[in-house]
């Protein structure tokens, strides 16, 4: 029986590099999943968000639609104090 020790760290050395790559694997497929929630549930503020700028924007429009008080900008393009 030969035992070739070059042959042997280099095998050990190869199954090394395949575990410690499947680990890196499991980590970056479970850190995409975290983001991927994360991505969701940003979509799904940034919609929410909108939604409410939308009601407001459309009270304020209504408001002066009304009163024909509320100036956004006056005539000559700067914005009131």
């Amino acid at each position: 029986m030969t035992f070739d020790v070059a042959a042997s760290i280099t095998a050990l050395g190869g199954l090394i590099v395949s575990v410690g790559t499947l680990v890196l694997q499991i980590i970056q497929a479970k850190r995409s999943i975290t983001n991927g929630r994360k991505i969701d549930e940003n979509t799904a503020l940034t919609r929410d968000t909108a939604a409410k700028v939308e009601v407001v924007h459309a009270a304020t429009t209504a408001i002066v639609e009304q009163t024909g008080t509320h100036t956004i900008l006056p005539d000559d393009g700067h914005r009131s104090p």
